[in-house]
């Protein structure tokens, strides 16, 4: 929505992205260190055995995701770039959605909220916002409905991601799923005819 004010679309997206989700952490870190106080919230030391269980929950909803009938077309974009410019992409798409949207969203946020609502609370909340987040590089034009899309799309998925980090508190399963959302349908367009 704040997108809109700035024309949406990119580099605003990407700007926007950069300075809210690095920019508002840091300044509040700074600020809540700079006073004394620092957020603590309990984290509990996974298991051994917790640390590659989340390895079949991603793995089946890959399977179902890529695989099934609902799957979506490969694409054969990637076809057409040479490899230096497909990994640079790749790794700057990495890097900016995938890596610094989970250490927000998840990592961060979430975490903060379930040490004050609770699990599910925090995961449903923070699934909503993340899919709000979408509407502005993502949306059509009509808010109501690119809003009902994105907490439909991004919403569910989100809802997935907060219960992996929720459940595992491991960022290596949340990374691949969302590293995948966004890669994925490249990649598998190289792999296979």
């Amino acid at each position: 929505m704040a997108l809109r004010g700035l024309g949406g679309g990119e580099p605003a997206h990407t700007l926007l992205k950069l300075s809210l989700l690095l920019a508002v952490p840091l300044v509040l870190f700074w600020w809540r260190r700079g006073s004394g106080a620092a957020w603590t919230v309990g984290r509990q030391k996974p298991e051994l055995r917790n640390r590659w269980a989340p390895a079949i929950p991603v793995a089946a909803w890959f399977a179902l995701s890529y695989t099934g009938p609902f799957a979506l077309p490969y694409s054969d974009a990637a076809t057409t770039m040479d490899a230096l410019t497909l990994v640079l992409t790749m790794t700057v798409v990495f890097l900016v959605n995938s890596l610094l949207e989970e250490v927000f969203y998840r990592r961060w946020l979430q975490t903060r909220w379930e040490a004050v609502l609770g699990a599910w609370p925090a995961i449903v909340l923070t699934s909503l916002l993340w899919a709000a987040w979408h509407v502005g590089i993502q949306g059509e034009g009509d808010l109501s409905l690119d809003l009902a899309s994105a907490f439909v799309n991004q919403g569910v998925i989100g809802l997935f991601l907060g219960y992996l980090w929720s459940r595992y508190r491991r960022m290596w399963p949340i990374l691949v799923v969302h590293g995948l959302i966004n890669s994925a349908t490249l990649l598998l367009g190289l792999l296979l005819p």
